[in-house]
């Protein structure tokens, strides 16, 4: 009996964290999931099940192709229909400073210009 998406999420589902390389998924179903693990949609095959007294524990290497420059994303999803039923993202490289700088110069640039409207909404409102 295949486990869906909807059994995986009411038994639940506990991300573990990322540890040395490994990406630790706890499943608490009675039987074994039947889970995939992706990355740009191409099947990992080094999923491995254990199984301990919460359940079903998976353990996922991290591919070296996710450890590039930007943000990746390992997915686990069902092996029926592809719903995802867990994620884990890797940010990584010289390109994502650069881009989260720009983002905070946008979000400081973005709360003065709120602040001038404050201030002047202020003044009005007193005169």
């Amino acid at each position: 009996m295949k486990d869906t998406h909807a059994s995986a999420i009411r038994h639940g589902i506990v991300d573990k964290g990322l540890k040395d390389g490994i990406w630790s998924v706890c499943v608490t179903t009675p039987g074994r999931p039947d889970l995939v693990a992706s990355h740009r949609g191409t099947a990992l095959p080094d999923l491995t099940w254990t199984q301990n007294a919460d359940g079903w524990q998976a353990e996922i290497p991290v591919p070296v192709a996710m450890l590039g420059e930007g943000v990746q994303t390992l997915v686990l999803t069902t092996a029926d229909d592809g719903t995802p039923v867990a994620s884990i993202s890797v940010a990584a490289g010289t390109a994502l400073s650069q881009d989260m700088a720009a983002e905070v110069a946008l979000l400081r640039a973005e709360l003065d210009l709120l602040k001038r409207a404050f201030r002047t909404h202020c003044a009005d409102s007193e005169s």
